[in-house]
């Protein structure tokens, strides 16, 4: 004789109690959609706030690292116009402390080795400050120097009215490079000795490499054609 096997009612997995045979989880047990949704909302909740707390934290980081990478001065140029006598550039510097502007050169690349040495005009002499002020944007203006006020020390190096005269009989104005060259003593320049910077100099004249070694100052360059100054160079260069 065969007897059926007889077996209980279903329970719940969480509470044991009875339950129809159509899962494992009572009702009472089973959370509804609102229970659900403030589940979720507490979640969302617990990640904005961890969110912001990380966003709080690279803020400050990020804002370490810029004041360190900007701590020292950077004086960057930017060609703004010029008319028969002069040639005029925007000056900002981007760092955390002042620079200081020493020298300027005008250097047409077919010509190495020479520079037309310049100044700042007669006004800006009497109003302009060579200290440029971090994020103080300035303009400077500059002019070709007399023969008497070139410093003694470059005055070997200063083309001459052959050497301009062969240049642009060779080339129109179009086809001729120019190089303004300014020296500027940024915040984090030493000093150094001037026979190491002339060792270095030719090496790295951006003055990059001088990270490593004292120097006396940053060279910044500004490239151009010479046709984009032709009326400073019609009128005080030729």
């Amino acid at each position: 004789m065969t007897g059926a096997s007889i077996t209980g009612p279903d329970r719940c997995a969480t509470c044991q109690s009875e339950m129809a045979a159509d899962g494992t989880i009572c009702r009472n047990c089973k959370p509804s959609l609102f229970q659900k949704l403030i589940a979720f909302n507490d979640k969302l909740t617990d990640f904005k706030k961890r969110t912001t707390a990380l966003v709080a934290v690279l803020s400050a980081i990020c804002g370490v690292v810029t004041i360190w990478l900007y701590r020292d001065s950077y004086t960057h140029f930017l060609f703004a116009g010029e008319d028969e006598n002069h040639v005029v550039f925007s000056v900002i510097n981007t760092g955390n402390h002042p620079s200081t502007l020493l020298h300027y050169r005008l250097i047409f690349d077919d010509l190495p080795g020479k520079e037309l040495t310049l100044g700042l005009s007669q006004n800006m002499r009497k109003t302009a400050s060579s200290v440029i002020q971090p994020r103080a944007p300035a303009t400077i203006s500059l002019t070709t120097l007399l023969p008497d006020e070139v410093p003694p020390s470059l005055r070997a190096k200063q083309y001459t009215d052959d050497d301009i005269a062969a240049l642009f009989a060779r080339k129109p104005l179009s086809q001729v490079n120019v190089s303004f060259e300014i020296d500027v003593r940024e915040s984090d320049d030493p000093g150094g000795t001037l026979w190491l910077f002339a060792v270095l100099q030719p090496i790295d004249p951006g003055g990059r490499l001088y990270d490593f070694a004292p120097r006396q100052f940053h060279v910044r360059r500004e490239h151009s054609s010479a046709d984009r100054i032709s009326r400073f160079i019609n009128g005080s260069v030729r």
